[in-house]
């Protein structure tokens, strides 16, 4: 176990240096549109399932049974119509969505009076919005690639002080605080834009070197057939790959 950690941290430090030196290689990516589909049906159950789970714990029964059942369809949808697309991990995830909403309709119901908020559905962004701050976003880019990254994150966090879900703004902040090893506030930031309606490539790339650092290298690598599955080519997608592996005891994989 502890070599297995070892290695992966090693490989981390490298994606860590290699981030600093080349942003753009998170910032300028190419979604490839004929290869979304199945991906991007598969991170929409995948965020279903982890807002199920988050309202099992909170004592949601029934909002956790709905969401188990909603990524249920999808990941059914995904095997249907396309059943050569990573059909282990569609399998694996059906099995699992129907053993949880099974577990619970057998579960005795909690007291009414102690359910918590309902979930809170995922925000609706106004299409001109995102372009109010284009200049100063590209300004922070620019900081950003003049390694002036402490500049560019004030630029980044400013924004979204205004605009909490601005895309561009969410990928720029969580580049900087990854390169600054600010892994807590990266933790958080991301898991506000696991909110977005729409499923991002670079976020998700971000989010699963967060959790080769957590070493939950089984969610990072997740994550990471997705974004190659759609941008096959990513280099840095890849290295992520191989961190994940790596920390999977995928080593002969790892060495690709």
């Amino acid at each position: 176990m502890f070599r297995k950690a070892h290695i992966a941290g090693r490989w981390l430090s490298c994606l860590l240096a290699l981030i600093s030196l080349a942003p753009e290689l998170t910032a300028q990516m190419v979604p490839v549109a004929d290869k979304a589909a199945p991906a991007a049906q598969y991170m929409r159950a995948y965020d279903s399932m982890q807002q199920a789970d988050w309202a099992k714990e909170q004592g949601l029964r029934e909002d956790a049974w709905e969401l188990y059942s909603e990524a249920l369809v999808l990941l059914q949808k995904i095997q249907i119509d396309y059943p050569a697309w990573e059909s282990d991990l569609i399998a694996y995830r059906i099995r699992y969505c129907v053993m949880e909403a099974q577990a619970l309709l057998q579960t005795p119901p909690a007291a009414i009076d102690s359910r918590p908020a309902p979930l809170i559905p995922a925000p609706v962004l106004v299409a001109e919005d995102e372009t109010r701050w284009q200049t100063e976003l590209s300004s922070a880019l620019q900081k950003e690639r003049s390694n002036k990254i402490k500049n560019a994150l004030e630029i980044y966090l400013t924004v979204l002080e205004d605009q909490a879900f601005n895309r561009a703004a969410l990928q720029g902040a969580g580049r900087c605080y990854l390169k600054l090893n600010m892994l807590s506030e990266a933790r958080t930031l991301l898991q506000r834009a696991r909110l977005l309606p729409e499923p991002d490539n670079q976020l998700n790339l971000l989010q699963a070197m967060v959790y080769c650092h957590d070493q939950d290298f089984y969610k990072a690598y997740q994550l990471m057939l997705v974004v190659l599955d759609q941008e096959p080519t990513n280099a840095l997608g890849h290295l992520v790959m191989g961190v994940a592996q790596a920390g999977l005891q995928h080593l002969p994989a790892a060495r690709r």
